[in-house]
């Protein structure tokens, strides 16, 4: 019997092993055999029975089931006894029940480790977070507007669209044809229109106060000493703020109106319009050959992301001198990882160049009707023709006084609606 017993094979003993130990057990068995064999005979049987288990725990464990409970919860006791490396000694090396107990003869499937990185991927796609709703575009232009309206500058550009679109309104026809029908409507926004205008003027003046503060630090900073042309247009602010601060104390009735501060604060403001109009050429400029130098970055990387041998080399010594213009070294050694993690920088980096441009242009275009509305009062355009009675021009047409001062007020409102809209656009994403 015990010959037969060792060797059954793993899947012999899965399926013979619950029907063998009663008939080991029976009395009848016990009395024909000796019971130092009878002791032998049950002490492997029992191990063989516990490795089996073990067996049906381990493949239950891999299948998902749950395993069956063991017919040996009566012998646990003793499982640590029988499994240990001295009772494996004690067994003949060349049995079936010592190969079956060695540890590194049972072949074990290791358990499957999860992907921990796919699993809260997909537990993130199939359950998104209850705050992640879609801003809709109206709310964003709405934060965007508040934004505008919490800076001094956003309040007066914003001040500035109403003051000369009121000013337009007065003397369009618009309000002439609606009093047509309703007369009484026309006199009262014409006289409400009329209390605005002046009152608005002053309260831009007031939100602009204090702004000679920005070029004072600015120049204790020293940011500015090594560069003759920001030095100077930092003066330039500087003055320019202080008169317009002259000008605001006269208007509210602090000081005496003086025509110093009124004529200065607009010379001083023409020059100005000067230099800003040079910076945003200079702007345009370096953002224009930011993107080229970019986008011969990419077409060099993108060769190297593709493993394309010496499509680096060949170029390299023609372009690394302005290609590490932003801080990045790019050599024949750079992994094509690294190439495509310098590509997408380098997307990024020309997306906010197009945008520079794109600001650089609105700026321009306002300050090209700045320089309209800041001409006509510096050299007394609409004065000298209202003398004039008018400057005639060819086939007998004449442009009056009232004429120029419209298109003053025109050009006024254009570069407010540039201001804002420049204001708008470099303060979307932030």
């Amino acid at each position: 019997m015990g010959l037969y017993t060792h060797s059954l094979t793993a899947a012999q003993l899965k399926l013979s092993t619950p029907d063998l130990k009663p008939a080991l057990q029976s009395r009848p068995f016990r009395d024909r055999m000796p019971s130092t064999t009878v002791k032998k005979e049950m002490s492997i049987t029992e191990e063989i029975m516990l490795k089996v288990n073990e067996l049906n725990a381990q493949e239950s464990s891999l299948t998902g089931e749950w395993p069956m409970k063991s017919n040996l919860s009566n012998h646990a006791a003793s499982v640590s006894d029988r499994q240990s490396p001295a009772r494996l000694e004690k067994l003949d090396p060349s049995s079936t029940a010592a190969k079956t107990l060695s540890p590194t003869t049972v072949p074990t499937e290791p358990t499957p480790t999860p992907d921990f990185k796919q699993l809260l991927e997909t537990a993130a796609a199939n359950h998104p977070p209850k705050n992640s709703a879609k801003i809709s575009p109206l709310f964003l232009r709405f934060i965007i507007f508040r934004k505008l309206l919490l800076l001094s500058d956003g309040r007066d550009k914003i001040f500035k669209v109403v003051q000369y679109a009121s000013k337009i309104l007065l003397w369009s026809q618009f309000l002439s044809i609606l009093g047509k029908n309703y007369p009484s409507f026309e006199t009262q926004t014409r006289k409400s229109l009329s209390s605005l205008i002046p009152h608005l003027s002053i309260l831009r003046k007031l939100v602009r106060m204090g702004n000679a503060m920005a070029p004072i630090e600015t120049l204790c900073r020293g940011g500015n000493a090594s560069n003759w042309f920001t030095f100077l247009n930092t003066i330039n602010s500087l003055f320019t703020s202080l008169a317009d601060d002259g000008v605001t104390l006269a208007k509210v009735g602090i000081t005496q109106p003086n025509p110093f501060f009124i004529t200065w604060a607009d010379r001083l403001w023409l020059v100005g319009i000067g230099f800003d109009w040079l910076n945003a050429f200079d702007k345009i400029k370096t953002a224009k050959r930011s993107v080229t130098l970019l986008t011969e970055k990419k077409r060099i990387l993108g060769l190297q992301s593709n493993h394309v041998s010496g499509a680096v080399s060949g170029r390299l010594l023609k372009t690394t001198e302005y290609l590490d213009e932003d801080g990045v070294h790019i050599s024949a050694d750079t992994s094509p990882h690294s190439a495509q993690v310098l590509i997408n920088n380098a997307n990024t980096k020309i997306k906010q160049a197009n945008q520079e441009i794109w600001l650089s242009q609105i700026t321009l275009a306002k300050l090209v009707a700045d320089f309209i509305f800041c001409s006509f009062d510096v050299f007394g355009v609409v004065k000298k023709v209202e003398k004039r009675g008018g400057i005639n021009l060819s086939r007998g047409a004449v442009v009056t006084a009232s004429q120029l001062q419209k298109f003053q007020d025109v050009a006024a409102l254009v570069a407010g609606i540039l201001g804002t809209w420049k204001l708008y656009s470099s303060n979307i994403g932030k």
